[in-house]
């Protein structure tokens, strides 16, 4: 498989729902194995990790905010320094930032 099949496989993953509001897309973008060229695509069982972490932890958060990392393969992980034991390697973590919206949010709160 080249780097264009995981291209044309990200691209697809947006039609591929793993839960309401999160798709394959979610779990294999990556700024960094675009810029390196490296194809991360999941295995089944990283699909039905994603599919858990999705389902019973993100959809659950009750505030907007951007997937920063969520699925990187070993090549992946040691291109962006991850540690060898990383639960990212196996789609069962995942790094967010909460957005503008939900920092005013925040903000209002406290006022």
């Amino acid at each position: 498989m080249s780097f264009q099949d995981y291209l044309a496989y990200r691209k697809e993953g947006t039609k591929k729902k793993i839960s309401e509001h999160y798709t394959v897309f979610d779990v294999v973008n990556s700024a960094t194995a675009i810029a390196k060229k490296i194809d991360n695509r999941p295995t089944a069982q990283n699909i039905t990790n994603a599919t858990a972490l999705a389902k019973n932890v993100l959809e659950k958060i009750p505030f907007p905010f951007r997937i920063n990392c969520w699925l990187r393969n070993a090549v992946l992980n040691k291109a962006v320094g991850g540690v060898p034991t990383s639960q990212h390697q196996s789609a069962q973590a995942i790094d967010i930032t909460p957005t503008k919206d939900a920092l005013e949010l925040d903000r209002k709160s406290v006022v």
